[in-house]
């Protein structure tokens, strides 16, 4: 592509505005790739014995549309949509004495605590464990993983600098 000439500066805005346009969905959607190849490794690989998986906490991985604050502001986010994790009772057969738990809900099938859906713990609980006298673990940290990982291989820094290659910048 031949190179872009930028002479004035609203020239050069409205070129930095196509490139975030275009590349910050781009990164967004690469990040929450990574942050699902986490998930799926660090707390899908083990198959529960004692319920089956709805795989809601990993489809509710969602990249936002771009937003702006204001004129000097880009932002994406990378979330885990609460609304995507819902809650059920598990009809899944569970051997006698052991304990039935309810798809991202308490074990007395409430589906709030402290103000947040179940649904929402059940992702802060995945990720940094929870000390509960009926199931203790420890958390996977995916989320960090998701932001070293980031960091370290500069994939936002990459999607920009390839989509400025493409605009001749």
């Amino acid at each position: 592509m031949a190179k872009i000439d930028i002479t004035r500066w609203s020239q050069f805005t409205k070129v930095y505005n196509n490139i975030m346009n275009e590349s910050l969905p781009k990164i967004g959607e690469k990040i929450a790739e990574v942050l699902k190849t986490y998930v799926e490794d660090n707390w899908y690989s083990v198959e529960p014995e004692i319920y089956k998986r709805t795989f809601e906490v990993l489809n509710s991985i969602t990249v936002s549309k771009i937003d702006r604050p204001n004129k000097d502001t880009w932002s994406i986010f990378i979330f885990f949509d609460g609304q995507k994790i819902n809650p059920n009772y598990s009809t899944f057969p569970i051997p006698d004495g052991m304990i039935r738990f309810n798809h991202h809900m308490s074990l007395d099938g409430s589906t709030k605590y402290g103000g947040n859906t179940i649904g929402e713990w059940v992702v802060y609980w995945m990720n940094y464990g929870q000390n509960s006298t009926k199931c203790s673990y420890e958390g996977v940290h995916f989320l960090e993983d998701t932001v070293k990982f980031t960091k370290r291989d500069k994939i936002h820094i990459k999607e920009i600098e390839k989509v400025l290659r493409l605009s001749g910048l």
